[in-house]
């Protein structure tokens, strides 16, 4: 009987490791689910084994069921917690997730232990590409392919910067470099895309409009179109609105620039008119300027001033608004932000307001953000006035950007807010985006 026991033991073991070797080969011919499926067997059979938990996680972090990777993770570092691949693979998915802090902690601990290492020097590129700090990212891949030039992941990290700074001759040069070394099918989808691509352009475009409750406004509603573009390693546009309100229409044009001049602050700049300017300003321009004090304090990421500005010159007055606040990023790709409003009237007169609000990337490319104000300017996109009752209003709103496919988003935001002894206003803007 004894023979028996031992004899289902070494069956029972040689059919969970087949298990497991299934769960690799899937994981390598980038069958993710089926890989996810057959490691999630095979780490529940041999729990024990800290390699199984390293690749179970990477496949959870690869279709984007963080939480659950970096518990697996986890389980595999409590049997091994000095692996480098555990820990990388830690840092990984807390990049994945937006967790830049988290992720520059770990690397930062690896960088110490592991001076000069290539696979955290690459992946600390990535972080800061994703930060938005192209210069330091491609100071950390140039030093890598100085030793390496034929380093896979630092050349297609490198050529994501080129491209996203609209140089696609060189981008192409340099996944032409990494395929030459592995030409792995993201590496060919990737070239292919940049051999039929042009400088990276947008378009946007939707419609808006609001309702009243506890009063009446009639014929309240907006379309926009507006076409952007990649230019001297920063973003232009140009934005065209038709609206109509109060029982009139008005037309504004928009020119607009925003960059990243260095990694630690980071610039606006935009302007428009209305030829009629019914109830639009006749002209406006605002600009803002944020510095970032720290990249990380503790268990949370950047922190960034911000100083931004605005004046707007009506038919019958100017406002000039100053706003200042503090940006702080938070754990999983969450940030919060806050601002204080104030406002000048010519000719004279003064008020204040407040600004707070939440936002996360979950994914590449979407957003998720929420928040509240008083006296706040909302999605029709008005600067307050004198005498204008929104100044003691409260407002409500959340926006959501959704991708639907490689190229083409979706928009969409919700207001609601409410003006002390007047109406109650629910505001809606559906949009689209397509990119080139």
């Amino acid at each position: 009987m004894k023979a028996v026991f031992v004899a289902f033991g070494l069956s029972l073991a040689c059919c969970q490791a087949g298990v497991y070797e299934d769960g690799l080969a899937a994981k390598k011919g980038g069958r993710h689910e089926q890989a996810a499926e057959l490691l999630a067997r095979a780490v529940a059979a041999q729990p024990e084994n800290a390699e199984a938990w390293f690749h179970y996680g990477i496949v959870l972090g690869w279709l984007e069921r963080h939480g659950e990777a970096l518990q697996a993770l986890a389980r595999g570092l409590a049997l091994a917690p000095q692996d480098f691949d555990l820990r990388m693979a830690q840092a990984r998915v807390w990049a994945w997730q937006a967790d830049y802090a988290a992720a520059e902690r770990r690397l930062a601990e690896l960088d110490a232990e592991f001076p000069g290492n290539t696979e955290v020097q690459v992946l600390r590129g990535r972080v800061a590409g994703w930060r938005g700090d192209p210069k330091g990212a491609r100071r950390l891949y140039e030093a890598v392919l100085s030793r390496e030039p034929q380093q896979v992941d630092a050349l297609t990290g490198l050529g994501d910067l080129e491209a996203a700074e609209g140089e696609l001759d060189a981008a192409r040069a340099l996944f032409e470099r990494a395929v030459a070394v592995d030409p792995a099918p993201d590496n060919l989808r990737r070239l292919e895309e940049l051999q039929t691509a042009g400088r990276r352009m947008r378009l946007d475009f939707g419609l808006g409009g609001s309702t009243f409750a506890r009063g009446k406004r009639d014929d309240w509603w907006n379309a926009y179109v507006a076409w952007s573009q990649a230019l001297w390693g920063g973003d232009a546009w140009l934005r065209y609105e038709h609206g109509r309100r109060f029982g009139f229409e008005d037309e504004s044009f928009e020119l607009g620039y925003a960059a990243r001049p260095a990694a630690w602050w980071r610039a606006t700049v935009f302007g428009g008119f209305s030829p009629d300017a019914s109830y639009s300003a006749e002209f406006y321009g605002d600009a803002a300027l944020h510095g970032r004090l720290w990249e990380s304090l503790g268990p949370v990421g950047a922190g960034w001033l911000l100083a931004e500005g605005r004046h707007a010159d009506y038919d019958t007055q100017a406002v000039t608004t100053l706003r200042l606040g503090w940006e702080q990023e938070l754990a999983a790709g969450w940030t919060v932000s806050a601002r204080w409003l104030h406002f000048f009237f010519d000719p004279g007169g003064s008020a204040d307001g407040w600004q707070l609000a939440f936002q996360n990337e979950p994914r590449e490319r979407w957003l998720i953000r929420f928040g509240a104000g008083q006296a706040v300017e909302s999605i029709t996109r008005q600067t307050l006035q004198a005498g204008n009752r929104s100044l003691t209003s409260w407002t409500l709103f959340a926006s959501l950007v959704v991708p639907v496919s490689e190229r083409w988003h979706v928009r969409l935001d919700l207001e609601r807010e409410e003006v002390r002894d007047s109406v109650i206003r629910h505001g809606l803007a559906l949009g689209a985006g397509r990119r080139f």
